[in-house]
């Protein structure tokens, strides 16, 4: 006697198959794909790594400062080192304090490969009052029309701009890295970009983060 094919029950789509669900089961959807800065390779980093790409890229700029000091801190460093890390920091907090004792205490700090051009839609420029105008709402690509800059250093020269969120979907605040990525906007022949960056997560607000702002 030839084997019975087994009941089938009618999905409510319109497939048969034994799987089926029962009438009345929940479906399980998938979740949504990973885009933006979010899919790319996120590796936990230290805030001493995020230190040194700040100071590395301010180092020139304040000459006054830092001539008293080896540059090596910033050319062959030991992150490993806890005595070239506190003087890093303490050469960086001379001019940069007021910024860094503002970011939020527990801020996880991230080494993301890379930065490309599809992500500059997810930045926004720091809320520092020198930037903030509520017209643009401090969107990179709308700030760059209003700030329009040169850039004279292409990205694969670049230190790690370093960014801040409150999770990896964005937008991510530039925290370090604001003129060199406004003047990139305007300056696209330089690209493209491909860099790693630096993204501080914090879920407690930041008041360099303009989305936390009082409306």
């Amino acid at each position: 006697m030839p084997a019975l094919a087994p009941q089938l029950k009618r999905d409510p789509l319109g497939a048969e198959s034994p799987f089926s669900p029962h009438p009345g089961t929940a479906r399980v959807h998938a979740p949504p794909p990973v885009t933006g800065l979010a899919a790319e390779e996120w590796l936990l980093a230290t805030p001493d790594e995020v230190c040194l790409a700040f100071l590395r890229a301010e180092w020139d700029k304040v000459a006054q400062v830092t001539s008293w000091y080896d540059r090596g801190l910033i050319d062959t460093p030991d992150v490993a080192n806890q005595s070239q890390n506190a003087l890093r920091r303490l050469i960086l907090g001379s001019w940069r304090d007021p910024l860094l004792q503002r970011i939020p205490g527990d801020t996880q700090w991230h080494r993301v490969r890379f930065l490309q051009d599809g992500h500059l839609g997810q930045l926004l420029v720091i809320g520092s009052s020198d930037w903030v105008d509520n017209r643009d709402r401090n969107e990179l690509r709308r700030v760059a029309l209003r700030r329009p800059q040169t850039l004279r250093l292409a990205p694969g020269n670049w230190s790690q701009p370093v960014l801040w969120s409150h999770d990896r979907t964005g937008p991510f605040s530039i925290l370090e890295g604001n003129n060199r990525l406004t003047s990139y906007v305007q300056t696209p022949q330089l690209g493209p970009m491909r860099v790693e960056c630096f993204v501080g997560l914090s879920p407690t607000v930041c008041i360099w983060h303009l989305p936390d702002h009082a409306p």
